[in-house]
């Protein structure tokens, strides 16, 4: 039984006093109940509560008697979800089936409801004191068949009812102990800003295609998709929207494609595409809202203004096709900065070559992209997203600098974003530079709050949910990540990039075969991905497949690539053929090398020394590799085998367990960040 308090990050951020009332409050109510019903506590988690029970009946009443109990206290309202299933105990940690589609039903539940599985249902479902309503059979996610879901009321507890006795020793102790597990979870803090809709409802769901350019010269591609993007950022807000974002949409721009195969391939209910013609300085603006299901124009309309009055124009189509949307919806008149028309065409431009450098890292791009900013800023000082446009140039200058260049970009950077943060604290675009700043340095403290600050902003915003994800990757806390990634592909579902990274993410956890098949999703997009051909290299050389490892480098070795881009992929070639020398000479301090190469004490010592450097962050993914879950490949448990047995191992992992608690306690379980200053 695992229970969160529904919306108590809210509060704490608002009235710590009431909500630490409320935390102790809910904690008296667990300890008198699980009394009551001889449940007991396995694992108290912030906010939250982990109990055991011995039959399915004693955690229903005492989930049925929590939701009675707490409709009285005000503040204090659980979620909850029970499945009957294997839940291994093993010290702190909890393993097994029963935990995921436990969690995964309460993910379904309202705010004082309680969810059952079918198997928790067969157990109760002859029993008068409990109503139970079906709520249909739903697709979780890791969970290979769907499960039918049961709204469940406990109207009364019998008078001859008996709990079941639980054993005198503590079943925490038991090593491994299968118990029945409910899990009663009110939603964490990120989880509640993004929690993701039912898949089966695509009516309030929306892309923005890219808007053709029809100017004379053929040279207002990037009004067209400042305009989308401005666009894209305003349905962002609205929290009864989701919305693709523009590296999906934007996949089919010059594409002839029918619109109903759009919907499907972007799972979206309607469509919206138009046309942007620039001459002199009048500008014209056709929008079209379609539904993509059935190829109807629900509305269309065009635009001609003069170029000044673009601002006034972008909040026009938004609430116009908004309101088209749903005739219930309120959708009011955002506040626009103004800006001087020159300078912000200088830097819809400049957006528009940074977004083709993610792809091409092309410095010349860079160079461009500075030069019309610093024109934007030469005409209208006053604009905030500008500065964080510049301080995102100097931030990639940086990353591709020597070291003693690398300083002075990065520093620039730094000066930038704050002086955006000066002029607009409230942009998402802005906080989610700043957080993109400081997650470059190693401030995960800081990239987190600032990230956390973008989300609540845009509800929506796909770079910074992934960025959030990137994060919590790194400190070892990967079921939240997931939680997080999922969501990102829900809103951007044919970013290759963003596919990429998933998929990076699966094989950081040892589980080969989901990376494999996000990675052969990615090639499908993007066959010369490089960063997926190199993963892929790695991943069948490290579990024995050198014959497919092979031919992945077969096709990296043919693209047009310097030895910097090809990465490791040549050294696993190296390590595992056995040229041991040719691999340390390119990668003398890598410890995954140095584990293949066998040389276990270079291999501890590496360890000890990314330890030592990144306290946050070390060892996370070793700690990954070795937990007990069951979608690890057998081969990297094989690998790491002796890493075990070094006899500074124990002190190291030991301390790595011991940063991952904490971890625990800052990011993941409080829901917000904990952070001194």
């Amino acid at each position: 039984m695992f229970s969160d308090i529904v919306g108590y990050t809210a509060l704490m951020g608002t009235d710590e006093r009431s909500a630490l009332a409320i935390l102790r409050k809910n904690k008296e109510i667990h300890q008198r109940l699980l009394r009551r019903f001889n449940g007991q506590l396995l694992k108290e988690m912030g906010d939250g509560m982990l109990c055991s029970f011995e039959t399915v009946t004693d955690a229903v009443y005492c989930a049925g008697t929590l939701i009675s109990e707490t409709e009285g206290v005000e503040g204090l309202q659980l979620s909850i979800g029970i499945h009957l299933g294997e839940v291994v105990v093993d010290g702190n940690e909890l393993y097994g089936d029963g935990v995921n589609i436990a969690s995964r039903i309460e993910g379904l539940a309202t705010s004082g409801q309680l969810l059952v599985s079918e198997t928790i249902y067969n157990n109760i479902k002859n029993k008068s004191e409990i109503r139970t309503t079906y709520m249909g059979e739903h697709s979780l996610k890791n969970v290979t068949q769907p499960v039918k879901v049961y709204s469940v009321k406990v109207e009364y507890i019998p008078q001859d009812y008996m709990p079941t006795p639980l054993p005198r020793k503590s079943l925490a102790k038991y090593k491994p102990w299968i118990v029945v597990v409910a899990l009663l979870v009110a939603t964490w803090f990120l989880v509640d800003i993004i929690k993701n809709p039912s898949e089966s409802v695509r009516d309030n769901s929306i892309a923005v295609l890219p808007f053709t350019d029809m100017s004379p010269n053929g040279d207002q591609e990037y009004l067209g998709d400042g305009l989308a993007d401005e666009l894209i950022s305003k349905l962002w807000s609205l929290e009864e929207m989701r919305v693709i974002a523009r590296t999906s949409s934007f996949r089919f721009r010059g594409k002839d494609i029918d619109l109903t195969d759009v919907g499907e391939q972007l799972g979206v209910r309607y469509l919206v595409e138009g046309s942007v013609r620039k001459s002199g300085d009048m500008l014209r603006i056709t929008v079209q809202l379609i539904d993509a299901g059935t190829n109807d124009h629900i509305w269309a309309h065009t635009f001609d203004e003069p170029f000044r009055d673009i601002f006034a124009i972008e909040d026009e189509i938004t609430v116009k096709i908004t309101n088209q949307l749903s005739a219930v919806l309120e959708i009011p008149v955002q506040t626009v900065s103004i800006i001087d028309p020159k300078a912000y065409d200088n830097y819809l431009k400049a957006r528009h070559i940074l977004s083709k450098y993610i792809f091409h890292l092309d410095a010349e791009l860079l160079e461009e992209a500075e030069k019309l900013i610093l024109q934007a800023i030469s005409i209208d000082s006053s604009y905030g997203e500008s500065y964080a446009a510049l301080s995102e140039v100097y931030l990639y200058k940086g990353n591709i600098a020597d070291s003693m260049t690398r300083i002075k970009y990065w520093n620039n950077s730094k000066l930038l974003i704050e002086k955006a943060m000066a002029l607009d604290s409230t942009s998402c675009g802005v906080n989610g530079m700043y957080g993109y700043y400081w997650q470059s340095q190693e401030s995960l403290d800081l990239a987190w709050y600032y990230y956390a600050k973008t989300v609540e902003c845009d509800p929506n915003h796909p770079s910074a949910i992934r960025d959030l994800g990137s994060i919590l990757l790194f400190l070892g806390l990967f079921d939240e990540a997931d939680v997080l990634y999922e969501r990102a592909v829900r809103i951007d579902p044919l970013n290759v990039e963003l596919l990429a990274e998933v998929a990076q993410f699966n094989l950081h956890r040892g589980r080969v075969e989901i990376a494999r098949k996000h990675f052969e999703d990615v090639l499908l997009l993007s066959s010369e991905n490089q960063r997926t051909l190199n993963a892929l290299v790695r991943m069948h050389y490290l579990i024995g497949d050198r014959i497919k490892a092979e031919d992945y480098l077969k096709r990296l070795l043919e693209l047009d690539m310097t030895e910097r881009q090809i990465g490791l992929a040549k050294v696993y070639y190296y390590a595992t053929h056995g040229y041991r020398d040719s691999a340390l000479a390119i990668a003398p301090d890598h410890w995954e090398v140095l584990a293949v190469l066998g040389m276990w004490e270079e291999c501890m010592n590496s360890l000890e020394n990314f330890s030592s450097a990144h306290p946050l962050r070390a060892g996370m993914r070793l700690f990954a590799l070795l937990n007990e879950d069951p979608q690890v490949h057998p081969a990297f448990r094989k690998l790491y085998q002796p890493l075990l047995k070094h006899p500074r191992f124990p002190a190291y992992m030991a301390e790595i367990e011991r940063r991952y608690r904490e971890n625990v306690k800052r990011f993941s379980v409080q829901g917000r960040l904990i952070w001194e200053n």
